[in-house]
């Protein structure tokens, strides 16, 4: 595993990569693209459990181990490079000097894959959503789609644009808004984050690693204040419908039996506009890829294998 760094318009975008062969081989690359307020260790169970446990080692964790599923994780199965990387305001990435707006993500996301040739994209929940837009309007640069509890971008409908527009402005102007994160213990941040994704507290530690700033002798929580705000508009449904016709390569939905209802919505309505479409439903809930990693593992193998 290695650091990688890359440099966007208004800031630079991190980090972590894996390769099997010699760093030299030519090899195909596969770009893994995390969910709202995760970062880059959410593939920590899927890519790589020796890289998991490392990190849990390092933050001093108890590991007790029971009941958690032995994978060694898709970065042992395959001579293919693998690069998990966090997005703008997440993990250890820069910060935007404005407001975080969906169509930068893509913008961003271009940027990153020009550095990197044509890849397959493993997206997850709005990394998903970012890859099928980019994917609809940049179809040279991607080989092969995994979304991993993503149908493609939210659609909001025409009639609640008005509404959702006022919510969105009020909620950024609120004191709230603008306040300084409440500084806690390490442990109060691992809980926390285990409570709200519904996961082990090992995934907790492991999400927390990469998200936190240590301020006398006290923890925040590093990712941007303002990705916590709402976008002011989305797309409508027509228009995401018309994005997810256009996309062209080999693409493969791995939804959760418990996860998010709306995105299975989504799905259903567009599954018949996607071009080239495989499906599977696994057990989980919506970070399905971090507590059931080998099932999800296993149908992204044999995805891979028959393209």
């Amino acid at each position: 595993m290695v650091a990688v760094s890359y440099p966007i318009t208004d800031g630079f975008i991190r980090g972590l990569s894996w390769q099997s062969g010699a760093a030299e081989d030519p090899c195909q690359t596969v770009l893994c693209l995390h969910g709202w307020l995760d970062n880059c260790h959410s593939f920590l169970p899927l890519l790589c459990e020796d890289t998991l446990t490392d990190v849990l080692q390092t933050q001093q964790a108890a590991l007790e181990m029971v009941g958690r599923q032995s994978y060694s994780g898709l970065t042992q199965t395959s001579s293919w490079r693998f690069i998990a990387i966090d997005w703008p305001g997440h993990g250890h990435s820069s910060h935007k000097p404005h407001n975080y707006h969906f169509a930068d993500w893509v913008g961003d996301l271009h940027q990153v894959v020009q550095a990197l040739g044509p890849v397959h994209i493993i997206g997850h929940s709005l990394g998903g959503m970012v890859a099928s837009c980019f994917a609809a309007a940049f179809p040279e640069w991607v080989r092969s789609l995994v979304l991993l509890e993503s149908a493609g971008p939210l659609a909001l409908a025409v009639t609640e644009t008005t509404s959702h527009l006022r919510q969105a402005l009020l909620k950024r102007q609120s004191p709230a808004s603008s306040r300084a994160p409440k500084l806690r213990s390490l442990q109060q941040l691992q809980h926390a984050k285990a409570r709200a994704l519904a996961l082990s507290i090992e995934d907790g530690i492991s999400m927390v690693a990469r998200d936190n700033v240590e301020e006398q002798g006290q923890y925040r929580w590093r990712h941007d204040q303002k990705l916590l705000q709402i976008s002011p508009f989305r797309l409508a449904p027509a228009q995401a419908e018309q994005l997810v016709s256009s996309i062209k390569c080999p693409t493969l939905c791995l939804l959760a039996k418990q996860g998010h209802q709306q995105i299975a919505d989504h799905f259903h309505a567009r599954q018949d506009l996607f071009q080239q479409l495989s499906y599977q439903q696994l057990p989980g809930h919506h970070h399905f890829h971090i507590e059931h990693a080998e099932a999800v593992g296993q149908a992204v193998e044999e995805f891979f294998v028959k393209l």
